[in-house]
């Protein structure tokens, strides 16, 4: 972003992660963006370890699809809901709870879905579109800003779920 005081701040051992290196976000205005990318056509997955500091609606991280409508994963429903989705279609499902997850994201039209911790709490269709660039902490504005820890984000393309390493 640019601005010292929107940047989520670095810990080379958080505690909350096992002592795991990790990116902790203040839940008002921390984000971080990736440049631009080639697009990445569906299948495509987001994947985080995260720590989930408070029950809030909001995003651990976000790519953006097209054209600038944005693909967000995270929480709603005051955080008790997992949630992957656009402003067009999203899907939700299972229960929130503090402390630290491995998320999964995956938008693959009819056949997406949300995996927690090893367990499918969702599926559904989101759409179609491909992934051009990938924010950290966001829904792709800052309107849901992550209050938590992330220690690992990544924009996986194809369905991470299906991969051996998962």
């Amino acid at each position: 972003l640019g601005v010292a005081a929107n940047d989520p701040t670095y810990h080379a051992a958080y505690s909350n992660l096992n002592g795991q290196p990790a990116l902790v976000f203040d839940g008002t205005n921390d984000a971080l963006y990736a440049a631009a990318f080639t697009a990445i056509p569906q299948p495509w997955s987001l994947v985080a370890i995260t720590y989930q500091g408070t029950l809030a609606s909001r995003a651990i991280g976000s790519a953006q699809v097209g054209a600038g409508a944005s693909s967000y994963m995270g929480t709603i429903t005051s955080g008790t809901v997992w949630y992957l989705g656009t402003s067009a279609a999203s899907i939700s499902g299972g229960t929130v709870t503090t402390g630290g997850h491995v998320a999964v994201g995956v938008v693959n039209g009819a056949s997406s879905l949300i995996a927690v911790d090893g367990v499918t709490v969702a599926t559904g269709t989101i759409g179609s579109g491909t992934a051009t660039r990938t924010g950290i902490g966001v829904d792709g504005g800052t309107a849901k800003p992550w209050n938590g820890a992330v220690s690992l984000f990544g924009l996986y393309a194809g369905d991470f779920t299906a991969d051996p390493a998962y």
